[in-house]
């Protein structure tokens, strides 16, 4: 059984990064390929998915927070991987649970495939599940910072930088950041400040 692996990023796509780990280049769908660096050295959490018409598909997690909560959200009748990983990407660990904790359908509404009706289903399926979840592992402080190098991320993209100018500005913000903790405004303003530097 696969649980993770820890390789050197030789590319990266829309969805997918590959991982060379040894001999072997893995392809590996992530939530947000655009928080990955290539040649960086990185630790993925493992899971393969079967499905009838395509096969295997591999699906890697900066952390087993990210894969628990994949794995919560494809438990729901009629959601797929494509689903849960559109949740990590639009919302994150965190924000996925305030907003089923909290019962809130419009906030898990706003990821792409999932209306209010299938909102509901998810809160009323998850909600305990998620709750036990929280006492026994979730680390919000660990969630929370994931949250906000993905929502300065989304910020870059709002503002129309390429995905090269967001990869690039995002290395900065990562090594001047290596090991401290930086807010949303500060990790923003870094970024803002990088790109403004190289026009």
């Amino acid at each position: 059984m696969l649980n993770h692996i820890t390789g050197t990023i030789s590319a990266i796509s829309d969805k997918i990064v590959i991982l060379e780990a040894g001999p072997l280049g893995l392809a590996i769908t992530v939530p947000n390929p655009q928080l990955f660096e290539a040649g960086r050295q990185q630790k993925l959490y493992l899971h393969l998915h079967w499905n009838q018409e395509q096969g295997p598909a591999l699906y890697g997690f900066v952390s087993e927070h990210e894969r628990t909560i994949f794995l919560l959200v494809i438990s729901c009748s009629g959601i797929g991987p494509k689903i849960a990983m559109a949740v990590l990407a639009t919302l994150g660990p965190a924000l996925f649970v305030a907003a089923v904790q909290d019962e809130n359908p419009k906030s898990l509404a706003q990821v792409p495939g999932i209306g209010m009706k299938k909102a509901e289903q998810i809160i009323v399926h998850l909600k305990h599940k998620v709750g036990d979840m929280m006492v026994d592992t979730m680390d919000m402080s660990v969630a929370k910072n994931s949250n906000d190098w993905h929502s300065v991320c989304q910020a870059l993209e709002s503002l129309h930088y390429s995905r090269a100018e967001i990869n690039t500005a995002m290395h900065h913000v990562r090594q001047k950041n290596e090991g401290v903790t930086a807010s949303f405004d500060q990790l923003l303003r870094q970024a803002l400040s990088f790109l403004a530097k190289q026009l």
